[in-house]
């Protein structure tokens, strides 16, 4: 029987860059989004701040760095995710990618970090697999190196408590239907997420078998 035991959260703890760096990299974010006019000319204020303007900015490649400062205080974004929201607002592919390499060196750019940070939020809020989570960051155009980094720390058996605790939480819906119709919608669910077929047949048929014995299923 498959042990219910199950850590708090959905996935194990991903290191993340610490709560300082994020609160500098939101105070960068402040002065550099409140230093920029909506006619895309940057203030003198701002200057020393975040973006960090150079002389001679044109006009095209400020108004990038404030929609993408504007981007990423909404939330956080991959470097070619950024990229191609900034070329899919009309600006020019050489201001988009002048935009991306000075956010990286300003630190408010970092493939690794969003990485890290993008599994620990999807294990927690949707309860996805390491091979969801892989696709959907390679989607992104985060690097395979930073992509296998942040899941590192997921374990085959942290994949197995997921499944199961999917599996205990869905078993109260599917209780008056034939035992066919159980493993049907049980093992969906958990293939949607990206399980592997082996490991989801394998938690479906015991804990249904242990719900058929009477075994309690919270």
């Amino acid at each position: 029987m498959p042990s219910s035991e199950a850590p708090a959260a959905d996935g194990p703890g991903v290191p993340g860059r610490g709560e300082d760096a994020r609160a500098e990299t939101l105070e960068r974010l402040r002065h550099a989004i409140a230093g920029v006019g909506a006619d895309g000319v940057v203030s003198a204020e701002a200057r020393g701040h975040a973006e960090d303007v150079e002389a001679g900015d044109d006009a095209d490649y400020a108004k990038a760095k404030k929609r993408g400062l504007n981007m990423l205080s909404a939330r956080s974004h991959s470097v070619a995710e950024l990229r191609r929201k900034l070329i899919a607002k009309e600006h020019t592919p050489e201001a988009a990618e002048r935009v991306v390499v000075r956010f990286q060196e300003l630190g408010l750019l970092d493939d690794a970090a969003y990485a890290e940070e993008y599994v620990r939020g999807k294990r927690e809020g949707r309860a996805l697999s390491k091979a969801v989570l892989r696709r959907e960051l390679a989607d992104k155009g985060v690097a395979e190196e930073h992509i296998s980094q942040a899941l590192a720390p997921i374990e085959d058996a942290d994949e197995a408590e997921l499944a199961i605790r999917l599996v205990e939480k869905k078993l109260p819906g599917v209780a008056r239907l034939p035992r066919e119709k159980q493993e049907r919608r049980l093992l969906g669910m958990l293939a949607r997420r990206g399980f592997p077929p082996g490991l989801s047949l394998r938690i479906v048929s015991e804990l249904l078998d242990d719900a058929g014995t009477g075994a309690a299923i919270e």
